[in-house]
């Protein structure tokens, strides 16, 4: 049977989605990854169907997400109204969506302790729409708060452990999401997150799974690359022994505990020789590699500081990354929508393009050359010099410095001293003005007193 036009589209998706509520539970999952899917893959085509109909999209989502019927009808939900905080390019619509899904989000991961358990993606989905969506600082650590209490101890425990044991992914994700948040605005977030965080990711670093450790170990990166961490002046900020600068003696015990630059790498280093002496299966192998090569280079960087040169990458799409918290950003975000999708919405994305500082590379092959041959390069430049407008003179100065001629010069007298309101002549007319008006005003006062005055 030939479906309709308007079915296998965002907005077909959205009226199944709005009838489902009749059908089985294989209906609504239909409509609800069909609608992840076109949003995923949704440049240009229907960005004026999506600005008018967002809010009917987002509630009906959020109906599911209420609902918690299974787990995958709430992780697509979930990710449905995050993939529309990051494709609007209105601020406001992203935080109305932002502000009315927030709390349902939060309730469905509160609701741990029930039959049905959030999947470890609702994080990342909320994470993504507090990232697009709640662009103050309070909304953001809310959200980094939420995830925090979900997974760890209250930041007034030591930090060594968590409430209980939650499954890997549900680890992983957690700590990737709190960097994914933390990474946008770490300047408004308080330094006592970080200094809690710490901890209890170097613990971390003894998991037993390694996209836990791997998690861990970016924290521990994406933390010491904060600046107001390490070097802002009278405050609790950790120095390379793992000491806090600024405090007072009474405080030197708590911050002992605090592990340095140098733990960190040490245990990163025996980390990586036990994954080389552990013989796995070959499925395992090269997804081991690709762990301890990134392993390789978060101990690297506590090696060698800021200073570390293998930082600055520039991938294939034109992206520059040189910072952890890109390096981070990028990473979630390709793990949320995939490499090649993530690569399409940089080119149109304005957001995506300003948080990656995107050089987008204009490419054109040409007949008969190599693929790599490129036509020209769009690069951004920062501009250190500013260009002042110097007019040129069509007379040189007086001696006395003055720019006008003789003639001009008396045309200027002869206007101040005949039509400037501060003028001798303008004062004398007024004068003269005021006076024939008084005496006018006598002879009208005089000729009605006239009996004969008719």
């Amino acid at each position: 049977m030939k479906s309709a036009p308007r079915r296998n589209t965002l907005a077909g998706y959205l009226d199944q989605l709005a009838d489902s509520e009749k059908h089985k539970a294989r209906a609504r999952e239909a409509a609800l990854e069909g609608m992840v899917q076109e949003l995923a893959r949704m440049l240009k085509r229907d960005e004026e169907f999506l600005d008018s109909n967002r809010m009917s999209l987002v509630d009906q989502c959020l109906r599911v997400v209420k609902k918690g019927r299974s787990a995958a009808e709430l992780l697509m939900a979930a990710r449905a109204i995050g993939l529309v905080a990051m494709i609007l390019d209105d601020m406001d619509a992203a935080h109305e969506i932002y502000r009315d899904s927030a709390p349902k989000l939060f309730d469905a991961v509160k609701s741990s302790s029930s039959k049905l358990k959030p999947p470890a993606q609702v994080l990342e989905c909320l994470a993504v729409l507090t990232f697009f969506g709640g662009y103050l600082s309070e909304h953001r650590l809310e959200s980094m708060a939420m995830i925090w209490a979900c997974f760890f101890h209250d930041s007034s425990d030591d930090g060594q452990g968590k409430k209980k044991e939650h499954s890997p992914e549900l680890v992983a994700a957690a700590v990737s999401s709190w960097c994914f948040i933390l990474s946008s605005d770490h300047c408004g977030i308080s330094r006592a997150h970080w200094l809690t965080a710490i901890p209890c990711f170097f613990h971390l670093l003894g998991h037993d799974n390694e996209s836990v450790v791997l998690a861990a170990a970016e924290a521990l990166a994406l933390v010491f690359e904060i600046d107001s961490l390490m070097s802002v002046p009278n405050s609790a900020a950790v120095d390379d022994n793992g000491g806090a600068r600024g405090e007072s003696s009474s405080s030197s015990s708590s911050s002992s505990s605090h592990p340095s630059k140098h733990d960190i790498a040490k245990k990163l280093n025996e980390r990586m020789l036990a994954m080389e002496a552990t013989d796995d299966e070959e499925g395992k192998e090269q997804q081991e590699n690709i762990a301890a090569s990134r392993l390789a280079l978060v101990a690297r960087f506590f090696e060698e500081g800021s200073s570390c040169k293998s930082l600055e990458v520039t991938r294939k799409e034109g992206v520059m990354l040189t910072t952890w918290s890109e390096r981070s950003q990028m990473a979630f975000l390709e793990g949320f929508l995939g490499r090649e999708t993530l690569a399409e919405h940089i080119k149109v994305n304005k957001q995506l393009q300003s948080m990656f500082k995107s050089k987008i590379a204009a490419k054109k092959k040409l007949v008969g050359e190599k693929p790599t041959v490129m036509a020209y390069d769009v690069e951004r430049e920062e501009v250190k010099s500013c260009l002042l407008y110097k007019p040129e003179l069509k007379w040189k100065p007086d001696e006395d410095g003055s720019l006008y001629t003789e003639g001009s010069k008396q045309r200027l007298i002869q206007k101040k001293l005949t039509q400037s309101p501060a003028s001798w002549l303008s004062k004398a007319r007024t004068q003269h003005m005021k006076k024939l008006r008084q005496v006018a005003a006598t002879d009208r006062s005089k000729n009605v007193m006239d009996p004969d005055y008719d």
